[in-house]
């Protein structure tokens, strides 16, 4: 997923969620999450690879827990504030 949001002219960006990736120990699942700003553009891109289609009771919890890192990454916030004048 790749999103470029244009902000109007009169908003500061005040904090945006950092970016990280992560990978399960022996590689069968990926997530990355990249966040870039500049002037009035911010950029994100997220990635989910999975590499395999079955899942040992072990790796199946490690993909749980990928899983509940990536919806709390995309429920970070970006803070922005907005000059009324």
């Amino acid at each position: 997923f790749m999103a470029t949001i244009k902000l109007p002219e009169n908003t500061e960006v005040l904090e945006i969620p950092k970016s990280t990736r992560i990978e399960l120990p022996e590689k069968e699942a990926s997530f990355s999450y990249h966040i870039t700003h500049s002037g009035l553009m911010i950029q994100v891109r997220t990635q989910l690879i999975i590499n395999q289609t079955f899942y040992s009771p072990d790796q199946f919890q490690h993909l749980r827990e990928l899983y509940d890192f990536l919806l709390e990454k995309q429920h970070e916030l970006i803070v922005l504030k907005m000059d009324t004048q």
